[in-house]
């Protein structure tokens, strides 16, 4: 177990346990990655995981790196002058990109974990690195590159040998389509995983303008690479001489200045320039007709998975493609578009024919097969699988789990083991040490929960400020390095208010259990009821116990989406401690007699207060002889002291250390009443049906209190006496308290809170 310790602030005195940490993602890809819509999917997916991605890129525009950092992951562009598309005419501009890159991998070798490689320009510095530095290597065949490029006829055996042996040996190969296999053989990749080129559908859909567009005129969309082999300019050509048409058009590439000179001399063409993936799908939508217009003489576009046949797809419009070329027999066989050998009349009739055959239902059958077989949501699970391979923990969601004294251990191990009997969970339970590791670690050990770390806060003269000032110094480091998904916290202790404090400073969301319970005093209990009505404002998720204190959290502006009902934990608790063949000396030693359980602890209660419940004590024993009394006295030094001068040594009283908590659930299972300044046991006592007299002014189980399970008879020594006296002694009091159903849950409240947290990661997703 990792701990922090002592007057080292902040310093780990044993090697962290690295099964926390987030995945390190680089994707490296050559070209600047403004816009890439295949790798901007990858890494925004990717961000959904427990990972830190990032995107090496190649800005071929500029002389000068530059950084960038996007929702979920940061660009590092290397800036070196090149054309797009030019291939081995590039060659002096790629050894420098692939230099660079073979230096940043090396410099930042400590902080990647896989490298996410796109083709083979750079494939060869990710695959040197990997090797040597044993990273997980993901090689992304956008393009094959000899079927791609204008290669000379003596280099492609060599260039093909390498990208082959590449592809042989990095951990996983993608491919975006099928027809790739056959491209690629013989290669023989390890893991093999297509992941189709589909748009990642947006939460809404722009409203896009199309600049001088005329109703009466056939609308044709095209975005993407301005490059050769294409029919770019056959395109710009028909629509200039044929007014039926006008041409919507955007993208980057070595024909750029040909399509602004079009645009300048037709008004049935606007060119758009480089447009963000959310404009293109708003273009695309804006118009009639999608064209992947691809020669089929250039190998590659054999086997191309055009971004405008699944765009095409999802927006439901018609497509027109070339025959042979990549998903032009798919169009064909479903009948999505038209596939057409290529003339300039032959796609002149294509567009008029779409537009006067496109329907409704063809619309709804073209996003039908879109949602069912190509979706990004699909092919997201996909790159999932392949990450979740090598990096299984990086698919769960880390929760840290943040106690320090025993009450809050009792009522978090239910949920803590309920939580890590669920795959999609990882937890981590960080222990403030608040209290002693000798009252910490029976419960620990009795539910077979394991703290990762402690901060070892606890000191023998500690006080608030210390206990506050430790965990705010030792945690906050140790929730830096871990980044948690989200931080539970529970009840209202210094530990649960400090730690909350903690994650709101770092952006890190809360849930708080048994959130809402109120006195609205702030002096009682101090500091309890300022700590959890601090933690309700910065909480993100509030698990209640009842009605009533779901009411509490409306009443303050909490929304009501984000509280949630579930009962207390503490019920769950008895659940797995309660034994009928419990056997214990302290049992023995009641025989038939009665028993009456004492806990006093409450900071308020310090003082006269403990003197007066001790008095009442004495004077029960003295008035009722087949009493017995059982005090687990809290190790708060003063409280022992007092105990000591003030409860008369006999016989029939037995004051002891704190017990386990299997032994001390049972004990509660066996006694005949409870007195107690306590939150939990108002909880515990009356699941077991037995009468719970309160040593408190005022308590924040109102719902007790109106349910009969508890009564409040503060800490006048008369008032506990008679009270205590009547319940033993009449026997339909007694029967009328113990009856009443209790309100806080019938021990499900884990499985509640689970099920709720595994809905607001689901729903994170979704957004």
């Amino acid at each position: 177990m990792a701990q922090y310790h002592g007057t080292d602030r902040g310093i780990f005195k044993k090697k962290l346990d690295f099964s926390f940490t987030k995945t390190n993602v680089l994707i490296i890809r050559s070209n600047p990655c403004n816009p890439d819509s295949r790798v901007e999917k990858i890494a925004t997916s990717l961000s959904k995981l427990r990972t830190h991605v990032s995107v090496l890129a190649w800005d071929r525009d500029g002389s000068t790196d530059s950084n960038e950092s996007r929702p979920g992951y940061h660009i590092h562009r290397v800036g070196i002058k090149a054309s797009y598309g030019a291939g081995l005419a590039n060659i002096v501009p790629m050894i420098k990109f692939q230099y660079k890159t073979l230096v940043y991998l090396w410099k930042n070798r400590a902080n990647i974990d896989a490298i996410h490689a796109c083709d083979f320009d750079t494939a060869l510095p990710a695959f040197c690195i990997a090797k040597l530095c044993k990273k997980i290597l993901i090689y992304d065949i956008f393009d094959y590159y000899v079927d791609t490029f204008s290669v000379p006829k003596k280099l492609k055996p060599i260039i093909k040998e390498i990208e082959n042996f590449i592809i042989n040996h990095a951990d996983a190969c993608i491919i975006c389509s099928d027809s790739r296999l056959k491209q690629i053989a013989p290669a023989t990749p390890k893991k093999q995983v297509i992941i189709h080129n589909a748009p990642k559908k947006p939460k809404t859909l722009k409203v896009f303008k199309l600049k001088n567009s005329k109703r009466h005129r056939i609308k044709i969309a095209y975005v993407g690479s301005l490059s050769p082999h294409r029919y770019i300019k056959e395109l710009l050509e028909l629509v200039q001489e044929n007014h039926l048409l006008e041409l919507h058009i955007a993208g980057f590439g070595i024909l750029q200045d040909m399509v602004e000179h079009y645009a300048k001399e037709s008004d049935n063409i606007e060119f758009y320039g480089k447009i963000c993936y959310e404009d293109t799908l708003a273009l695309e939508n804006a118009c009639d007709i999608l064209t992947a217009l691809y020669n089929p003489d250039i190998t590659n576009h054999i086997y191309a998975a055009p971004n405008k046949f699944y765009e095409s797809l999802f927006l439901g419009k018609p497509v027109v493609m070339i025959r042979g070329t990549g998903m032009s027999e798919y169009v064909l066989n479903y009948k999505l578009g038209e596939v057409i050998d290529f003339s300039k009349e032959n796609l002149l009739q294509a567009c008029i024919r779409l537009v006067e055959t496109n329907t409704k239902d063809l619309e709804k059958k073209r996003k039908y097969i879109y949602e069912t077989q190509f979706s990004w949501d699909i092919m997201e699970q996909k790159l999932f699988g392949i990450y979740k391979d090598f990096f299984p923990l990086s698919i769960k969601k880390l929760i840290a789990i943040v106690f320090g004294t025993r009450p809050e251990a009792i009522k978090l191990a239910p949920l803590i083991k309920e939580l890590q009997g669920k795959n999609n969970f990882l937890v981590c339970n960080i222990l403030s040490n608040q209290h002693t590791e000798s009252m910490l670690q029976p419960i620990l050990q009795a539910f077979g929960v394991r703290a990762h770390f402690n901060l070892h806060v606890h000191h023998k003269f500690q006080t608030l400020h210390s206990i506050s000032s430790k965990i705010l110094d030792r945690l906050s480091p140790l929730l830096a390095h871990i980044e948690p998904d989200l931080v539970c916290v529970h009840g209202d202790t210094t530990t649960a208010y400090v730690s909350a404090l903690t994650s709101f400073y770092q952006h890190i969301p809360i849930a708080h259990i048994e959130a809402g319970l109120r006195t609205y005093n702030l002096r009682a209990p101090f500091p309890e009821e300022f700590n959890r009505q601090s933690i309700a404002l910065i909480a993100d998720y509030h698990f209640t116990p009842t009605t009533t204190t779901k009411t509490h959290l409306l009443a303050e502006h909490i929304p009501e989406k984000n509280i949630f009902v579930v009962g207390n934990t503490a019920i769950d608790a008895l659940r797995i401690t309660i034994s009928k063949g419990f056997t214990h000396p302290l049992l023995d030693w009641l025989e038939n007699d009665l028993c009456l359980l004492l806990t006093a602890h409450r900071r308020e209660n310090l003082g006269s207060n403990l003197k007066h419940i001790f008095t009442a004590i004495n004077n029960l024993l003295e008035a009722i002889p087949n009493l017995k009394v059982i005090y687990p006295i809290h190790p708060n030094p003063s409280i022992q002291d007092m105990a000591q001068k003030y409860l008369k040594s006999q016989k029939r009283l037995r004051i002891i250390p704190p017990l386990d908590v299997i032994a001390f659930h049972n004990l509660l299972h066996r006694a005949d009443i409870i007195l107690t300044d306590s939150g939990g046991i108002q909880e515990e006592a009356p699941a077991l049906h037995k009468p719970v007299l309160v040593l408190r002014e005022t308590t924040e189980r109102v719902e007790g209190l109106e349910a009969g399970t508890l009564k409040l008879v503060g800490t006048d020594p008369s008032s506990i006496f008679q009270a205590t006296y009547d319940l033993l002694h009449i026997k339909t009091l007694y029967r009328e308290m113990v009856s009443k159903t209790n309100p806080y849950g019938n021990g499900t409240s884990s499985r509640q809170i689970v099920a709720a947290l595994e809905n607001i990661f689901n729903n994170d997703e979704d957004d």
